[in-house]
């Protein structure tokens, strides 16, 4: 067929018609699928070009590998360090079972697995770029001054935006893309039960709470903010907002009940969503404390002799005496505790973009000496958080964001998204989780039309 042919018949009436018959008459829900079809395809080709141009994606994933591999041979969720059935709480069970999935729909723990978990990414990460698209549209509707476009730009920038391309091939499969969705989902229904606290939307963010909680814990309070503002800001909220308000947390706790329970039961005593925070705290606050992880740090996937001593003791046992040690550290060390939490804020905020505290402490180990991959994904994330967060902050001074609905809400996420790692170790892509609301907000700065 010639090309004159092909353009010819793609462009013809009925074509462009019946494609259009494929898509809802609602235009929020026809400019959802189209951002998140556009975004989806970007995604898979940045991933297809990368696989076919360097290297087939290798059977890894660390910790989360472990647990994995564990769960699909039949060892429960156990040991993330090995091959083995010591029973694990490292991770919240959203990952590890998505990866088990994939791994009997592809025969077992390969190269191939491994390809299709990455490749999965692509959706939550399209699915996020559609949910910013609804959040922008909603903002417009409730603030002056914003061209009709608006919406559009957010969506186009989220679609090709250059971090977020890079970390799909950077993740390894982890949990991070998915969080990212999560989050946006349910900031939309924080959104839309903020504007009418009845009980259908309440239940909507409830369990969307409870999906994300059983990805990662941290936005969490989020959720716990953005469900009470409506009770506590309401001069009259009455039986209706208080009994939705009720039935929206027990639905988020329905959610997370049963893998609580089970940690209770496996582990002899309550352990949280996840049980690592204490390897985490102690990472950060030891004589040789990190304010980065680093390939010397306190952490038993890393360091040899805590490995040992992880197996010696068990997970609960060993998840425990690491935070009373860092807490007993901190209390006696408060001068060098605050000092290494203010090197963390900066980390979260402004990445650690002279590699002040780099993996490797050694000469010729900074990340521009690392390859191209790696340096080009530290410039785009230095870029992705200074430039927005340089705008964000003009955008304050200047009143460019005054009248800003759900203001509350966007603060939670700044406040909450990278709260608990200003106390344990700093990384990119931790701070990762907060960059699309800064690129969000900068985006409405630059947008916004002068009074």
């Amino acid at each position: 067929m010639s090309a004159r042919m092909r353009n010819s018949i793609l462009r013809s009436p009925r074509v462009v018609s019946g494609f259009g018959r494929l898509l809802p008459r609602d235009p929020t829900r026809r400019g959802f699928l189209l951002v998140f079809a556009a975004a989806l395809i970007i995604r898979l080709l940045c991933l297809a070009a990368w696989t076919s141009q360097h290297h087939r994606v290798a059977w890894g994933g660390a910790e989360l590998g472990f647990v994995a591999l564990n769960l699909y041979e039949g060892r429960g969720f156990s040991s993330p360090l090995s091959e083995g059935s010591e029973p694990t709480a490292f991770f919240c069970p959203f990952a590890p079972a998505l990866w088990v999935a994939v791994m009997y729909l592809c025969g077992g723990p390969s190269g191939w697995s491994a390809e299709v978990i990455t490749f999965l990414q692509a959706f939550p990460g399209a699915f996020a770029s559609a949910m910013y698209w609804l959040i922008a549209r909603r903002v417009g509707l409730r603030m002056s001054r914003f061209p009709a476009h608006m919406p559009t730009v957010v969506a186009a920038v989220s679609c090709v935006w250059p971090e977020s391309l890079l970390r799909l091939i950077a993740a390894q499969g982890w949990y991070y893309v998915w969080q990212e969705a999560g989050v946006a989902a349910l900031v939309l229904c924080a959104m839309r039960w903020w504007e009418y606290p009845r009980l259908g939307r309440g239940l909507a963010l409830g369990a969307v709470a409870g999906a994300v909680g059983l990805i990662n814990p941290t936005p969490v309070p989020v959720f716990a903010v953005a469900l009470v503002t409506p009770l506590l800001t309401r001069r009259h909220p009455g039986i209706a907002v208080a009994r939705a308000t009720a039935l929206s947390g027990i639905v988020a706790a329905l959610f997370v009940a049963p893998w609580i329970v089970r940690n209770a039961v496996v582990f002899g005593r309550f352990v949280p969503m996840r049980s690592n925070f204490g390897i985490e705290l102690r990472q950060g606050n030891n004589p040789a404390g990190s304010v980065r992880q680093g390939a010397t740090s306190l952490n038993p996937y890393i360091n040899r002799t805590e490995r040992i001593r992880f197996g010696e003791l068990g997970e609960g046992e060993y998840t425990r005496r690491a935070f009373n040690d860092a807490v007993r550290y901190m209390r006696e060390h408060p001068g060098t505790t605050a000092g290494r939490i203010g090197k963390r804020m900066y980390v979260m905020w402004c990445t650690d973009v002279f590699d002040w505290w780099s993996w490797f402490d050694r000469p010729g180990a900074k990340w521009w000496n690392r390859g191209n991959f790696v340096g080009c994904l530290q410039v785009t994330t230095s870029a992705s958080a200074l430039i927005p967060l340089a705008v964000v902050l003009f955008g304050l001074s200047t009143g460019r964001l005054r009248g800003l609905p759900c203001k509350l809400l966007f603060l939670s996420l700044f406040l909450f998204l990278p709260l608990p790692y200003y106390f344990t170790s700093a990384n990119d892509f931790y701070s990762a989780a907060m960059r699309p609301w800064l690129t969000l907000l900068a985006l409405m700065v630059l947008l916004r039309k002068s009074s």
